[in-house]
């Protein structure tokens, strides 16, 4: 499906749209033709999960080049776009992981490292062990059975016929 931006000339079937069309390839193409604002602003829009962000990037690059606003929005921001995906967002993978922990792990690095003396491991659950907590998990009241006399038994119950372990055969 050609199509035309300024006056340059862009190509692909639809079958490429389907299959290939990724922010990858979506911002390796603009970057041979365009400024690199206009990639920037690209990039910030694709990788964005807020709809107010996205919109706010999209209203940016109207600003800048609103023909490509219009391209870039009639190949569909469901392929392109993570705030338009229909996957989850979780399924996302960075390209590099590393990268990524580091970026997660930035203010945990900030923080002092301590020891901690005053409060080993088994203190934290030792108080469920104590004999006083064990006392108190036993102090409500347990049913105890009454005796057999008592007990209201249904006839169907009675007429069912029980063998004594003693009284069992051995299989074959």
């Amino acid at each position: 499906m050609p199509g035309q931006v300024d006056g340059m000339q862009h190509t692909c079937s639809p079958k490429h749209l389907q299959v290939v069309v990724t922010k990858y390839n979506l911002k390796s193409n603009y970057k041979k033709t365009f400024t690199k604002e206009i990639c920037d602003i690209f990039t910030v829009a694709a990788y964005t999960y807020s709809q107010l962000d996205y919109d706010k990037e999209m209203n940016e690059l109207h600003n800048v080049h609103p023909k490509v606003r219009q391209y870039v929005l009639e190949i569909g921001p469901k392929k392109w776009a993570r705030g338009h995906s229909p996957e989850k967002r979780f399924d996302m993978m960075t390209t590099n992981i590393a990268k990524n922990m580091n970026n997660c792990m930035k203010f945990a690095r900030r923080l002092p490292v301590t020891v901690e003396d005053k409060c080993p491991v088994t203190s934290l659950a030792a108080n469920w062990y104590n004999t006083e907590c064990i006392r108190q998990a036993y102090a409500p009241p347990i049913n105890l059975i009454s005796h057999p006399s008592t007990w209201v038994v249904l006839e169907d119950v009675k007429s069912c016929i029980v063998i004594k372990r003693e009284e069992v055969k051995q299989a074959g």
